[in-house]
């Protein structure tokens, strides 16, 4: 007892606290989540994270957030959710499903968020123009696969997407936007392939009317003005201009609410995450908390 007490003392007086109980080591699991893998019609494999709130669902179903790049954005939006439910209550939050869509092996993100165009690959060498593919694997096989296993309220639900990500959040908007009632494009790559995601811009008046009313969140980081150097002379204007630009071209169309946000001192890496925050509360609040 003298001994261990001394010991103590010992410890106290040289600055170090006595070492504390070893306890076998353990992954770090996130409540209420799950992982699946599924296989498209077309032989992509693609790992499915799922998480579902607290509690009941509400009678009309759960709203629903996708998120691109699942394997690297959904945790955060899976935390982020779990900490508006307990402090955001009292601004309408209301938890919902979080589906995010990543890669069961290498990551395709290159070919499957970007439109077809003239281009075979990318500035990097990477295969491009597999978005039509790409959705038509969420319309098809996803959404029917979470609406089967879970209640789900088909009117609420959410797109996320960021950089290569946001360029096929408003391919996605352009090509139909009764997929989605809302759209969240953060930091869009628009100016890819020569801003061939704006095609379809003109047609979209025509195509919002007999839906009910959408929304479109286009967020870029203050320090995004920087233009990559593969795009030097090629007529890109910096990303944040780009957003802005066409958040004001936009704004004002019937059945549509659009939302810009230039967030201060964020660069393009950086601007995702409170982009995330915000794809998370305008699914599950309807707005910025």
């Amino acid at each position: 007892m003298i001994a261990r007490f001394l010991l103590i003392l010992t410890c106290f007086v040289c600055g170090a606290a006595p070492a504390l109980p070893q306890t076998p080591s353990a992954a770090y699991v996130m409540e209420r989540t799950e992982v699946r893998d599924i296989v498209s019609a077309t032989g992509g494999a693609y790992r499915i994270f799922i998480q579902t709130p607290e509690g009941p669902a509400p009678e009309a179903g759960y709203p629903v957030l996708y998120i691109l790049d699942g394997e690297d954005n959904f945790a955060v939006a899976a935390a982020t959710a779990d900490r508006y439910a307990k402090y955001a209550r009292d601004h309408g939050f209301e938890a919902g499903l979080i589906v995010g869509i990543g890669y069961a092996e290498e990551s395709r993100r290159s070919l499957d968020y970007t439109p077809e165009t003239d281009l075979t690959a990318d500035a990097r060498g990477r295969p491009v123009g597999g978005a039509g593919a790409f959705r038509e694997f969420i319309v098809s096989d996803l959404r029917p696969a979470i609406e089967a296993d879970f209640p789900v309220d088909t009117s609420r639900q959410t797109l996320f997407g960021h950089s290569y990500g946001g360029l096929f959040v408003l391919d996605t908007f352009f090509a139909d936007p009764s997929l989605f009632q809302t759209y969240v494009a953060a930091s869009p790559s628009i100016w890819f392939g020569t801003r061939a995601v704006l095609r379809n811009e003109a047609e979209l008046s025509g195509k919002l009317v007999g839906l009910s009313p959408r929304t479109l969140v286009l967020t870029a980081g203050d320090g995004e003005d920087h233009i990559p150097p593969a795009l030097a002379g090629s007529g890109v204007g910096s990303l944040r201009a780009e957003a802005e630009a066409l958040a004001s071209r936009l704004t004002g169309i019937e059945g549509l609410t659009v939302h810009h946000r230039t967030l201060t001192g964020e660069t393009h890496g950086s601007a995702l995450l409170p982009a995330l925050g915000s794809a998370v509360a305008y699914t599950f609040a309807g707005g910025p908390l």
